[in-house]
């Protein structure tokens, strides 16, 4: 424009001229101008609030132009969107004003906006060559990215770029960078400038201190994963990065666990057909499989610091359960005469088992015997429904004492099998036991391939010195002057370092410090607490444990307690308790919103049949979610051979 208000054209291609080929007047200054409907028609802002469109086809005539008013002063900038000729934006650099979108075939107003921050003032607009409808703004020292295909009138703000100070006005274009990746090159990442220059879609940008700056145009890193396979897939400019399907925390596919994986990984693993154990509706071969995992977390314990999966020991626990009852529930003898009083496992938690349905005024009606434990000098309750319950949750009664502590020692753990001597008031068989485990320790703990704990070097000396200390229990008088010499070595031996500190979460060394505590504190209000009360033991033992020393309305006050510990937690030991009742529903629910393992619940509820209308919903809701789990995964084989397994135990469990 000139001091005349008027915009002049020159046709450089004619060589050197003093004329202009046209004189655009229209009275007032000229503040921004651009090119539209491939160089035909020029569209001229105005200092005053107006843009015009001056169609070059008609030069010489008299046509007036076309206009419309814009913003509240200088239309300081124009650009056409190369992708759709039909649309311009607009803006003026005053604080608050609006970018606007005009449609040129109706002028009458404008078709969008996009609003700034309030006070803000844009400097400089341009539309995306690349990218369709893609409108960058510069707003103090951001470039903000707009959308403008999915709605004309609303804008979606996509992404935004920082300069290191305000932007006076910027340019976008395309940059190629082929580059090869080596190992050398990691440290280099860290650099902020590496890191920028591997985007390819750039821009040129004026900085208020009157410099240029070379900067990223899109900053974003897209991410996604696999439904398939947990595979993971980076784009970092122009590279792009594919996770491998067996390596890593998010590889579903690994044949080995990892400690920090997540859940679908495990799951996906375990129902896999081509592992030689796999999840199933067989409860025998389920332990064989958690057994295998149990090694891993043996020979990985930083495994067992990772809260977002089930602890293996709770899923051995509760599928030990499940493989008891069942068989008890197929024979329907545990004792000689004594028949299994349930059907399944809807009726055999030790709840049911000891008819703690009854109300407070049948208590006195209960037919336990209570006996003193002339070893111990402690009161234990015996009856037929005590000792059914016991086997319900894998002591000593359909097994003998030995057979049970066989089993323990089978998988490594003499110090639960000695717990369990004690418990049942058997010193000499937990002595027995502890030198067992400190010779096995002692022979084997250097042998290829032994999969068992990570012991500490003198953890085989801990084990004589606790067997020794539970052997010199005598007498159960604290007041008595050897009984009070007794107590005192044996609070000591607590003291040792593979005994306390950080190891006091470790299960073995809970069973053996609830071991020597229980001995040490008989004859006092804190004798029994020291077993109830400690969540490192299984939940099985300590019902166990609680049936065999507290009376009826104790014993029915615990369980209650125990019920709602394993609903607050997602434990899945409480099932032990429940049964698969509603409440025992309610403890597999807790387990899934805490785990979102469906699989286990899936193959746990599908054990029964439920007769509530909310038990059978929310049973059905994981069976759905397990089997489209399983479609999605595209495991049609685990898919069929599951439902082939549960229709087969149905008809079963309805013959």
């Amino acid at each position: 424009g000139d001091r005349e208000f008027s915009c002049l054209l020159w046709d450089v291609t004619k060589g050197t001229t003093t004329a202009p080929i046209s004189k655009l007047s229209h009275n007032v200054g000229v503040a921004s101008l651009a090119w539209l409907a491939e160089g035909k028609t020029l569209c001229i802002g105005s200092q005053l609030q107006h843009f015009h469109l001056y169609d070059l086809r008609m030069s010489g005539t008299t046509a007036a132009p076309t206009g419309t008013w814009a913003h509240s002063d200088a239309v300081d900038g124009i650009v056409a969107d190369s992708f759709r000729p039909d649309l311009l934006a607009t803006f003026g650099k005053t604080a608050g004003e609006p970018v606007k979108l005009f449609d040129v075939r109706r002028l009458d107003t404008s078709v969008g906006e996009i609003k700034t921050n309030s006070g803000s003032i844009v400097s400089a607009i341009q539309f995306s060559k690349l990218h369709p409808g893609m409108l960058s703004v510069a707003v103090g020292d951001l470039v903000q990215a707009y959308d403008t295909t999915t709605s004309t009138s609303r804008p979606v703000l996509a992404q935004q770029s920082n300069a290191k100070s305000n932007i006076l006005d910027f340019c976008l274009y395309p940059k190629q960078r082929q580059h090869a990746w080596n190992n050398e090159e990691s440290d280099t990442l860290a650099n902020e400038n590496f890191v920028s220059e591997l985007y390819q879609n750039r821009m040129l940008v004026v900085l208020a201190d009157k410099s240029v700056q070379d900067m990223a145009a899109n900053t974003t890193a897209p991410l996604a994963i696999s439904r398939r396979d947990g595979c993971l897939a980076h784009a970092f400019g122009g590279a792009l990065w594919i996770e491998s399907s067996t390596k890593g925390p998010s590889a579903m596919e690994n044949p080995k666990f990892h400690a920090a994986e997540d859940i679908s990984s495990r799951m996906m693993r375990r129902a896999k057909c081509s592992n030689t154990t796999r999840y199933s509706m067989d409860a025998s071969l389920n332990l064989e499989m958690f057994s295998h995992e149990e090694d891993f977390e043996n020979a990985n314990e930083e495994s067992l610091l990772n809260g977002s999966l089930p602890s293996i020991r709770i899923m051995i626990g509760l599928w030990s359960w499940i493989e008891r009852i069942e068989r008890f529930c197929s024979q329907r003898e545990v004792y000689g005469v004594e028949k299994w009083p349930a059907k399944g496992l809807a009726d055999s938690g030790t709840w049911h088992l000891l008819e703690m349905n009854r109300t407070a005024s049948d208590d006195g009606a209960v037919s336990d015997t209570v006996r003193s434990d002339l070893f111990l000098s402690i009161d234990k309750y015996d009856s037929p429904s005590r000792r059914i319950a016991f086997s319900a949750c894998g002591w000593a009664g359909s097994e003998s004492l030995e057979e049970v502590q066989a089993m323990c020692e089978e998988s490594g753990e003499f110090e639960r099998s000695a717990a369990l001597a004690v418990w049942h008031g058997d010193i000499g068989a937990a002595v027995e036991a502890l030198q067992r485990g400190s010779e096995t320790i002692k022979s084997r703990r250097n042998e290829q391939g032994w999969k068992m704990p990570k012991f500490p070097p003198q953890y085989a000396e801990t084990l004589q010195l606790v067997s020794m200390c539970i052997a010199g229990y005598r007498d159960s008088d604290a007041t008595s002057s050897r009984s009070s010499v007794w107590r005192k070595a044996c609070s000591n031996l607590l003291k040792r370092d593979d005994l306390s500190g950080d190891n006091l979460k470790i299960v073995r060394v809970a069973y053996l410090r609830s071991m020597c505590t229980f001995l040490v504190s008989i004859g006092t209000e804190d004798s029994l607490k020291c077993v109830l009360h400690d969540e490192q033991l299984r939940v099985g033992d300590r019902v166990a444990f609680a049936c065999r020393f507290l009376d009826h309305a104790e014993l029915r006050k615990y369980l209650d307690g125990c019920v709602s510990y394993c609903q607050a937690s997602g434990n899945l030991e409480g099932l032990i308790v429940t049964g698969l009742d509603k409440r025992g529903v309610k403890v597999l629910q807790a387990y899934v919103d805490k785990y979102a393992d469906v699989q286990t619940a899936a193959l746990v509820c599908s054990r029964a049949i439920f007769t509530g209308e909310w038990e059978r919903s929310i049973s059905l809701q994981w069976l759905d979610a397990y089997r489209a789990l399983l479609n999605t995964w595209q495991m049609w084989q685990s898919r069929a051979m599951f439902d082939v397994d549960v229709a087969e135990y149905l008809s079963k469990l309805k013959a």
